[in-house]
C-alpha cells in the first residue's frame, strides 16, 4: 500500500493600502508589494513526496502476522538464488547452522563453502533465467512447525534426541507442486527449498536444514 504525503505551502500575505497621499506614493506602494511577493514564490513548483511502497506479499496470508514474516522471508532467501546474488545469501545465514531432528551441527563457513561454489551460487546451479513467479506458478511453498511438518508430510526424519525448531521457528519446505502442474515442470533442487527460518538477534535468518530421503 502507498501512503502518499502531501506538502502544501501557504502563504498569506495582508496587503493594506491607505487611501491617503498621492497617486506616485500609492504606485509605490503596490510596486514593492509585487517585489515582494515574487521574491517569496519558489523558483520551481513543489514536488510531491512520496513514501516507497512496500513490497507486496508474494504468498497468501497465514492468518499469523508472525508466520506470514516467516515465509516471506524464505522467499527472500529463494529470490537471491533468482538473481544470483551471494552477498545478500551470506547475510541471511546464522552460525551454526542445525539438521532438524537430529544431532548434526554446521559452522555456517561449511554450510556456505557448499552454497557459494566458485563455479555458481547457489551450489553449483544457474537459476538466473527463472524469476518467482516461475517458482510459484510450479511450486507450492510454506512454512510449518516441527510439529505440523512431522504430521503433514512425515518431515522431517528424526532422532528421539534430535535437534526440534521451537514453534516461532518455522521450516520452510518449498518443493511440492501446485495442483495439476506436471512433474516435467519442475525445475528447483529440493535441498535449496528445504531450511529453518528463525529470528535472530531481531532479524531472520537461516537457522537450520531439513534432511529428507
Amino acid at each position: 500500500m502507498m501512503r502518499r504525503i502531501h506538502v502544501g505551502l501557504m502563504m498569506a500575505i495582508g496587503l493594506s493600502l491607505v487611501a491617503c497621499g498621492t497617486a506616485d506614493s500609492t504606485e509605490t506602494q503596490i510596486d514593492d508589494v509585487n517585489a515582494d511577493t515574487a521574491a517569496a514564490e519558489p523558483d520551481s513548483p513543489i514536488e510531491e513526496v512520496t513514501d516507497a511502497a512496500p513490497s507486496e506479499p508474494r504468498l497468501p496470508s497465514t492468518g499469523d502476522p508472525y508466520r506470514d514474516t516467516a515465509q516471506e522471508f524464505a522467499l527472500d532467501v529463494v529470490q537471491t538464488y533468482f538473481d544470483e546474488d551471494a552477498t545478500l545469501f551470506e547475510s541471511l545465514v546464522h552460525d551454526p547452522i542445525y539438521l532438524a531432528g537430529t544431532n548434526t551441527v554446521h559452522t555456517r563457513a561449511e554450510y556456505l563453502e557448499m552454497m557459494l561454489d566458485p563455479n555458481q551460487f547457489p551450489a553449483g546451479q544457474d537459476y538466473t533465467t527463472y524469476t518467482m513467479d516461475d517458482y510459484l506458478s510450479v511450486y507450492d511453498p510454506g512454512v510449518h512447525t516441527f510439529a505440523e511438518a512431522s504430521e503433514k508430510f512425515g518431515l522431517p526424519l528424526f532422532d528421539d534426541d534430535g535437534w526440534v525448531p521451537a514453534d516461532d521457528e518455522f521450516l520452510f519446505i518449498g518443493f511440492f507442486r501446485t495442483d495439476g502442474v506436471p512433474y516435467s515442470d519442475e525445475f528447483m533442487s529440493i535441498s535449496l527449498v528445504m531450511f529453518v527460518v528463525a529470528e535472530r538477534d531481531g532479524a531472520w535468518k537461516i537457522v537450520g536444514l531439513i534432511p529428507h530421503p
